[in-house]
């Protein structure tokens, strides 16, 4: 594909200096995906969006990171529509430490109750901000990651949980706000 090889060839030429990358849609197919993915070196990557790669299965997006050594250098990381579920959500969250990653968005996935656990256990000690919108999410299990979350994460100060709670009853969206011991600017709607 020529628009691939373009896009190829431009990120080659602006390794050293490109901060930030967003994947969309369905431009990338699997194999250029693993082709973008062994041609490039980034070391100064600090932002990643992706989102719905088409035919590109998780497992190999997650080989893609560990071979960029993404977790190095981002300090924003987005994964929208991408069906991460807890056996990603391990792999991306306790194989590596991320000592530099401020903002997680990881809206529109199927992460669920165990998927939190990974994410929990993971070593993001910068993490200020996180999105978990759209996970469908059970209420006992976000009100257990509130109550934990406060102790992991010391700089965590925005989460957005929008819909998750199914039905959103004031009942279960006041229990878990107080289920943060600190001022938590949360986000119920999207």
């Amino acid at each position: 594909n020529i628009h691939e090889r373009s896009l190829l060839h431009l990120c080659e030429s602006l390794n050293e200096n490109l901060h930030s990358l967003k994947i969309t849609g369905h431009a990338f197919q699997r194999e250029s995906l693993k082709a973008f993915g062994h041609a490039l070196f980034l070391p100064r990557l600090e932002r990643l969006s992706v989102s719905n790669p088409a035919g590109v299965p998780t497992v190999e997006l997650m080989e893609s990171f560990d071979e960029l050594e993404l977790h190095r250098t981002l300090k924003c990381l987005e994964l929208k529509h991408m069906e991460l579920g807890p056996m990603a959500m391990q792999k991306l969250w306790t194989t590596h430490e991320w000592p530099l990653l401020e903002h997680l968005a990881i809206p529109y996935n199927v992460i669920q109750h165990e998927g939190l656990e990974h994410l929990l256990a993971s070593t993001t000690p910068m993490l200020r901000s996180l999105d978990l919108t759209w996970n469908k999410l059970p209420v006992e299990a976000l009100r257990e990651f509130a109550r934990r979350a406060n102790v992991r994460w010391s700089w965590l100060r925005s989460v957005a949980l929008a819909q998750n709670l199914d039905p959103l009853t004031e009942e279960n969206r006041r229990s878990i706000e107080q289920s943060f011991s600190r001022p938590m600017m949360i986000s119920w709607r999207k």
